[in-house]
């Protein structure tokens, strides 16, 4: 069948459907319409625009080639990556590498990969997959190069895959781990010192809950102390004041001898009583 763009093989049995157009060395830019006719000697001819085709279905053969896929540069903050080079990324070639490592700050890259399938090399069909970023696979034709930008610390792995011209995919591809290291601040040992730090920042606050306690329950007992020892005070001043009463009132009456004794004989258990009270609270 003719189209615009080129020529469609259909095989019902298989049901496989393959393009033919200006890569397979079709210098037709259109094919008019109902120009198509079988010769003869079994050929098909089509006419078009500026000229037209002939050819043997039997000759045009699949290509059942499985193409390898190599992993051919990888780029750095736009930066293309050397073997060798400052950055130390790559130590070999970067399709020798089975692991890279970045800087959390390297988190911008592309890799290029090419199918080495030189029939119609343009034909090649790419799709590729960042495993722990990339739900399925990005199918993206004939670009050969995949770009990822501010992932995030972790571990990735990066899979290729490719098709020649005839659509015979290599399905196991070309795959390649690559380590986003965090920055020093999200290591594990950063994470072991917050964890510290915060512990001892705990402790001195209940260390320094614990001094203030125990400073306010010794101010208690030192004004509780206080307090007793001021109403002892005024207790002793109590009983000396009611001792000098009692002792001076007798004294009072001693020219009436009456009055006197019968005085003395009213204050003495009084005064015998303040008296001992007095000693007791001395002696306390």
């Amino acid at each position: 069948m003719s189209t615009v763009n080129g020529l469609i093989m259909f095989d019902p049995a298989k049901d496989e459907v393959r393009n033919y157009h200006r890569h397979n060395g079709i210098d037709i830019r259109e094919f008019t319409l109902h120009s198509g006719i079988a010769l003869p000697d079994g050929s098909l001819c089509f006419a078009g625009s500026n000229g037209f085709v002939t050819f043997h279905v039997e000759a045009m053969d699949k290509n059942n080639n499985i193409p390898p896929v190599v992993l051919e540069q990888l780029s750095v903050n736009n930066h293309p990556v050397k073997v060798g080079d400052e950055s130390a990324i790559l130590d070999k070639v970067l399709d020798g590498m089975e692991t890279i490592r970045l800087a959390y700050n390297e988190n911008n890259f592309s890799i290029t990969y090419q199918a080495l399938n030189y029939i119609y090399a343009t034909q090649n069909q790419y799709a590729y997959k960042l495993e722990g970023y990339d739900t399925d696979w990005n199918y993206v034709g004939e670009r050969n190069s995949a770009f990822y930008t501010n992932l995030s610390p972790g571990k990735y792995v990066f899979h290729v895959k490719a098709s020649n011209n005839d659509g015979v995919w290599n399905e196991e591809g070309r795959s390649l781990i690559i380590i986003v290291q965090p920055p020093l601040w999200r290591t594990w040992y950063a994470y072991l010192f917050y964890v510290i730090a915060l512990a001892a920042i705990i402790y001195g606050i209940l260390y320094y809950v614990n001094i203030k306690r125990n400073l306010e329950a010794g101010l208690k007992m030192k004004q509780l102390e206080k307090q007793k020892q001021e109403e002892f005070h005024q207790a002793k001043i109590r009983l000396f004041t009611n001792f000098s009463h009692e002792l001076r009132t007798p004294l009072k009456n001693w020219s009436n001898g009456w009055i006197f004794r019968q005085s003395c004989m009213t204050s003495y258990p009084l005064f015998i009583r303040t008296l001992k009270n007095f000693c007791f609270l001395s002696i306390s």
